[in-house]
């Protein structure tokens, strides 16, 4: 009985120091990961709604390749999605950035951080 209880107590002694090892690893690499130097990640010259503008507004083909369509046709829809309440516009994101966004989504097949990257 004595050498069993001296092989549980060898046991139990062993994995505390596994334990503490393990401790002594982790605790480190969460304090610095918790205070190493955060870099910005959205750092474009043109928010979301003055990219939208330079589209709209700039040569036809950018909007044909950006939204699909052209600058006239997605003019109609946002006054379309504006006049019949479908689509309002956010204090942050107004109906123009937002359908902008969806017609890059859905032709682009673009994933959420593609539009975080795009209309910053």
């Amino acid at each position: 009985m004595d050498s069993r209880r001296k092989t549980i107590i060898k046991i139990i002694s062993q994995e505390q120091e596994e334990d503490d090892e393990l401790f002594f690893l982790l605790v480190p690499a969460l304090y610095a990961s918790l205070y190493e130097e955060k870099h910005l990640v959205h750092t474009s010259s043109l928010s979301g709604a003055a990219k939208v503008k330079e589209i709209l507004e700039g040569h036809e083909s950018w909007s044909r390749v950006e939204f699909r369509m052209e600058p006239e046709i997605f003019k109609s829809i946002m006054d379309y999605l504006r006049r019949e309440n479908l689509l309002k516009g956010t204090s942050c994101v107004a109906v123009e950035e937002q359908l902008a966004m969806f017609m890059y989504m859905i032709s682009h097949n673009a994933s959420n951080q593609d539009l975080q990257k795009y209309f910053q």
